[in-house]
């Protein structure tokens, strides 16, 4: 007999320490590729993630067991506590919208939760996104909590109706979550990298209306984007902009432009950091692109007339081109363009005026010089492939190229600051000596 009674009292424990049906956990997600985050993996400095907690049961359980706990009509009776409600040094939450429309308890206030389609037949799943920028050298996610209470069994009031006789109560918990920062590589960093991390498009299209040009380019995209990081429309080498806006959208920007120039839209690169393969991309729109920009009217309409007005410059070339003769005074010949408003005159030495040379006063200039190009075009095109076809070595190349992004950042991204006098000198020396 005792021993009957005492089978009775371990199943009674066992049956009150039952855990519900239920499977509470965390996932990180790349935003950018929708793939879930392991433990060892790379993540970057301005990176986006989601946050996602899953809540999993058994929909008797749900609709039969769980218990209210509060006074408001809820459509899921639970607390859930989440690890990002308060202000952290690692990531800000971005806001969000569309978060579901199951009401329930959320960090001690009524909020919204999602509930997804059932997967397996007899249970039901929801989950709680939230999307982070990670800002910190480390993302560390402390546990999110969901508290339930619940019964397995129930007796028949006249006036309260069911009553739970065997009232439960449980706090389930995710696992903390931890994972190192890097930052965005500096090495063979573009010069048109303004800090963008993420996936993008950029696009260019044009229309022409009662003599204004409009143009719109549109940055879209997975990852935070804000106009700082976009390229730098307002330097654009003569094309200059009469009105320039800026409108945020839910995944990207749109630039509005207006110009009074009909000179083509330039070409204008931009570069940003794609984490999911650690390297940089670079998209370019404008002249001579590899991006073609859509355009409401044509910009071709002048090419049939600038045709025909070469073709005519041509036909007046062969015929009224001033012809030469050639007199012999004092045994010489010398060589006397008719219709021309000078003529050597013998006994004359002809003196051939020199174009004054400027004198290179910086490396930007050094630079130019040695590659054949503009200051600008230093600027909108990296450096390292073009050293190759003028001899020089790749330590030096290499330097050049830092040397040359970091005047870029410091004078125009606002970012850094500029290199020490002594190193610009030193590298200006070793340029000279090297030919």
């Amino acid at each position: 007999m005792v021993g009957l009674v005492a089978s009775l009292l371990c199943l009674l424990v066992v049956q009150g320490d039952q855990s519900p049906p239920v499977r509470f956990d965390l996932e990180v997600v790349r935003s950018q590729t929708q793939t879930t985050v392991q433990p060892g993996d790379t993540l970057f400095l301005g990176e986006t993630l989601w946050l996602q907690l899953h809540i999993d049961m058994e929909q008797a359980f749900f609709e039969q067991q769980l218990l209210p706990q509060w006074r408001s009509p809820l459509d899921f009776q639970a607390e859930l506590t989440t690890p990002w409600a308060e202000p952290s040094l690692d990531f800000r939450v971005l806001d969000t919208e569309g978060q579901g429309d199951t009401s329930m308890v959320i960090d001690r206030d009524e909020g919204k939760i999602q509930r997804l389609e059932d997967l397996a037949e007899g249970r039901i799943h929801f989950q709680l996104r939230r999307k982070i920028q990670l800002q910190g050298k480390l993302l560390h996610v402390p546990p999110a909590k969901l508290k339930l209470v619940w019964a397995t069994e129930f007796e028949e009031d006249m006036i309260r109706g069911l009553v739970p006789v065997d009232r439960q109560t449980k706090t389930f918990t995710t696992e903390a979550f931890h994972l190192d920062i890097l930052l965005p590589p500096t090495e063979g960093q573009p010069l048109d990298f303004f800090g963008a991390i993420g996936d993008f498009t950029m696009e260019l299209s044009e229309q022409e209306n009662q003599g204004t040009r409009a143009l719109q380019i549109v940055f879209h995209g997975k990852g935070l984007l804000t106009s700082a990081q976009l390229p730098r429309l307002g330097q654009l080498p003569n094309f200059p902009l009469s009105a320039q806006r800026f409108e945020l959208q839910d995944q990207g920007i749109t630039v509005y432009l207006e110009t009074l120039s009909e000179a083509p839209f330039p070409l204008v690169s931009w570069s940003f950091f794609q984490p999911s393969t650690a390297s940089y991309v670079t998209h370019t729109i404008g002249a001579d692109s590899s991006t073609t920009a859509s355009s409401g009217q044509s910009r071709n309409k002048w090419t049939p007339w600038i045709w025909l007005t070469g073709f005519a410059v041509l036909l007046l070339g062969v015929f009224f081109w001033p012809k030469t003769k050639t007199t012999t005074v004092s045994g010489a010949k010398q060589s006397v363009r008719v219709g021309a408003k000078q003529s050597t005159v013998p006994g004359t030495k002809k003196s051939a005026v020199k174009p004054a040379i400027r004198e290179p006063q910086d490396l930007v200039d050094d630079l130019a010089q040695l590659l054949h190009c503009s200051r600008e075009d230093l600027y909108s095109n990296h450096l390292a492939t073009r050293f190759s076809g003028v001899g020089i070595d790749a330590a030096l190349a290499e330097e050049c190229s830092s040397a040359i992004q970091a005047i870029f950042q410091a004078r125009y991204a606002n970012r850094g600051t500029l290199p020490s006098d002594a190193t610009l000198t030193a590298l200006r020396k070793r340029l000279q000596a090297r030919s």
